[in-house]
């Protein structure tokens, strides 16, 4: 499933892609005892979310496109109820936030700490 969006000055592509043998381990995946449920009950499955963002203008120095991951997303089985989900994801998790923040660290002139 595909999304395409542009939000202020940025394209957004997002690939959802479910990931049928993903098992999360329960030291670092936080879901509550009712998603668990829902998902031992075949409601929900988990997803790799693919986020490929380019700038709109050619005033960004850089052009190429960046890709970002997020894996281990919890969204519904009904592709109808995927949407609604994922802009509530999209927005709780700090996603485009993120997005942005690595087209600053890019963009900056003194580049990122680990440059």
């Amino acid at each position: 499933m595909k999304f395409e969006l542009e939000l202020e000055d940025w394209h957004l592509l997002i690939e959802i892609q479910k990931t049928p043998h993903y098992r999360p381990d329960s030291k670092f995946t936080h879901i509550s005892q009712g998603e668990n449920k829902d998902w031992l009950e075949g409601r929900v499955s988990f997803h790799c979310l693919i986020i490929t963002s380019k700038p709109l203008s050619a005033e960004h120095p850089h052009q190429e496109p960046l890709i970002h991951y997020s894996c281990g997303v919890l969204l519904p089985e009904e592709e109808s109820e995927i949407i609604e989900d994922l802009e509530i994801i999209m927005e709780e998790e700090g996603l485009i936030d993120h997005i942005l923040h690595h087209w600053q660290l890019i963009e900056s002139t003194e580049g990122p700490e680990w440059k």
